[in-house]
């Protein structure tokens, strides 16, 4: 072959290698110029992050908050919310966006352009971090920024079931191992819905799965008071008053949802400081049994 041939089929040779590796994506990039005004009216004020409710809400349901749309090197820019509870609506320029959770497409051209978003909620407002970057990539970063937490949970949850059959059989520790299985089952439900791809993940609606959330925060700490009073059941009956105290407390909570008197969600908060009088609770009974009950000093430790 004549070194001419030689160097064009080289030439070829390079030219296809390189169309057959694409480019690796661009990382996510985090947007932090952003500015916010509540009531969709006033004066635009600057804004750090979405992690904490920006001050000056009043009585506002409606929270607005922009930015400048960056350029990002490739096809299929998006802009990704890390966590997206109350998000409503995204314009760029006029136009509205397709929300999937707190995930939307834009377009090459709208680099530079003003992005708005649109919160509605009567709750405290707390999201997540605004990412911009290829479709792809944010949908990778997404999901490993929670693989740990959904296994945690899965794991939880399939704890619970298998702890659930063993209960149905009956017997002496049936309720031990019934309690047990609602702790479980609930901070695996918790855990899962606290992850921000669980929207895609869970088969019933985002609402639901939120009120499944907020209903497993009163009977968690219910059922771990009851499993540590069947466990060590010796002086364990005040144990059990927490646990009726939780249950009374989720009936109230869900009566006053019903009749539009108070939202659940924010009842839920109430059922975290109940939780603490719980969590301090349980180590003073396994403190008293410790000496006596073998069990009550192995639960102690953990």
């Amino acid at each position: 072959m004549h070194r001419s041939g030689r160097e064009t089929l080289l030439a070829v040779l390079v030219l296809c290698a390189g169309c057959s590796t694409p480019a690796a994506a661009p990382p996510p990039r985090e947007i932090t110029a952003l500015e916010y005004r509540w009531g969709a009216q006033g004066e635009w004020s600057p804004l750090g992050s979405l992690n904490q409710q920006p001050p000056g809400r009043g009585g506002a349901t409606a929270l607005d908050v922009r930015f400048t749309l960056p350029a990002v090197d490739c096809i299929d820019p998006a802009v990704m919310l890390t966590q997206s509870n109350y998000l409503k609506q995204a314009n760029i320029a006029g136009r509205a966006a397709a929300l999937t959770g707190g995930l939307f497409p834009v377009l090459t051209s709208e680099a530079g352009k003003t992005v708005e978003l649109r919160f509605e909620s009567t709750q405290l407002m707390r999201e997540g971090t605004i990412f911009a970057g290829c479709h792809s990539a944010l949908r990778r970063f997404d999901s490993s920024s929670d693989i740990g937490a959904l296994w945690v949970a899965f794991a939880l949850i399939g704890t619970g079931i298998a702890l659930g059959v063993l209960a149905l059989r009956g017997g002496a520790e049936a309720r031990l191992l019934a309690s047990c299985a609602l702790f479980c089952s609930t901070v695996g439900l918790l855990t899962f819905q606290q992850t921000s791809t669980s929207h895609e993940l869970s088969p019933v609606p985002l609402p639901a799965l939120r009120a499944v959330r907020d209903v497993a925060a009163f009977i968690y700490p219910g059922a771990f008071a009851a499993f540590v009073g069947f466990a060590v059941p010796k002086r364990g009956r005040w144990l059990f008053i927490g646990t009726y105290v939780m249950t009374a407390a989720l009936a109230a909570a869900v009566a006053a949802d019903l009749a539009g008197l108070y939202s659940l969600r924010a009842s839920a908060r109430f059922a975290a400081l109940l939780t603490l009088g719980i969590i301090l609770a349980v180590p003073v009974h396994l403190a008293r049994n410790a000496k006596p009950d073998a069990s009550a000093r192995t639960r102690l430790v953990g």
